[in-house]
């Protein structure tokens, strides 16, 4: 669940307030919370997120998976903390993964397919983190071959990035979050990639494996 610091209400009003008219959208610095402890390395932090614009300016990208919130406007930063923290069990959690996983394969199977289904990328205005996090995993991690990218983020993110300062809480989310879950979507694209080389349509391979209905059928 995600929520601000009640402390902050007045500070965020005032903030809104100030903005010029040219101002469409607002960062939050979004804080981790897993497992009780609030998670500071490993690259979760700075993690600005465009979480507020002004009615009319903003809008959802169409995508499968990894959308945002777009502006037709700038972004400006805020000092309001926003934090997202895991209330529920861990099995809601991993189930929760698991359908995204799902839908983050269809994302990629698509864009690879070429099918003009994936959900393009909006022209509108990005948070300048997401932005940058696209980039990186357009440009660099959707090239690297299936599997290694998840032990190489991993790696990145618990052994450079220090993500193993976060105590045993942070081992379990950088592990699940950043290697399992990765993993499972690899999984699942070579599973339909399969799929598809034995001769089944794109579309029926993604319906019966990943329960996702993606609508005309697709080779």
């Amino acid at each position: 669940d995600e929520y601000l610091d009640p402390r902050q209400h007045d500070m965020l009003r005032d903030e809104i307030a100030a903005a010029p008219i040219g101002v469409a959208g607002f960062e939050l610095r979004r804080h981790i919370i897993f497992l009780g402890r609030r998670l500071r390395w490993g690259g979760l932090e700075p993690n600005p997120q465009l979480r507020l614009w002004r009615l009319g300016r903003g809008r959802s990208e169409q995508r499968w998976m990894d959308e945002h919130v777009v502006v037709d406007g700038d972004v400006r930063a805020t000092q309001i903390d926003l934090f997202d923290e895991n209330l529920n069990s861990i099995s809601w959690w991993t189930d929760k993964h698991n359908r995204y996983a799902s839908r983050e394969a269809v994302q990629i199977l698509l864009a690879n397919a070429g099918t003009g289904k994936a959900g393009a990328t909006d022209q509108g205005r990005l948070g300048r983190i997401p932005a940058i996090k696209r980039l990186i995993k357009e440009r660099i991690y959707n090239r690297i071959p299936l599997a290694l990218r998840a032990f190489l983020y991993f790696s990145l993110r618990y052994v450079v990035l220090l993500g193993f300062l976060d105590g045993v809480p942070g081992l379990f989310f950088h592990f699940l979050q950043g290697c399992w879950y990765r993993l499972l979507v690899d999984a699942k694209v070579l599973e339909i990639r399969q799929q598809v080389k034995a001769g089944r349509p794109l579309a029926d391979a993604i319906r019966d494996r990943l329960g996702v209905e993606i609508g005309p059928r697709h080779h």
